[in-house]
C-alpha cells in the first residue's frame, strides 16, 4: 500500500500548542500521520514547533 501524499493526510487542529498539553500533543503527532495546524498565544514556541519540518 502506498504512503498517502501530504494532500491526502487528515488535518489535525491543535489549539494551545504553544505549551502544556497542546505542546505535548504536538510532539506525539509529529510522526507525519497528520497535517498539523497549530494555534496558541505565544508566537515563539509555535515557531519552534513549526521548525520540525525544516
Amino acid at each position: 500500500m502506498q504512503e498517502p501524499t501530504t494532500a491526502q493526510k487528515p488535518v489535525m487542529f491543535v489549539v494551545g500548542a504553544a505549551g502544556g498539553i497542546g505542546a505535548s500533543l504536538c510532539s506525539r503527532l509529529r510522526d507525519g500521520a497528520f497535517r498539523l495546524v497549530l494555534g496558541g498565544r505565544s508566537e515563539g514556541p509555535l515557531r519552534e514547533l513549526g521548525d520540525w519540518s525544516l
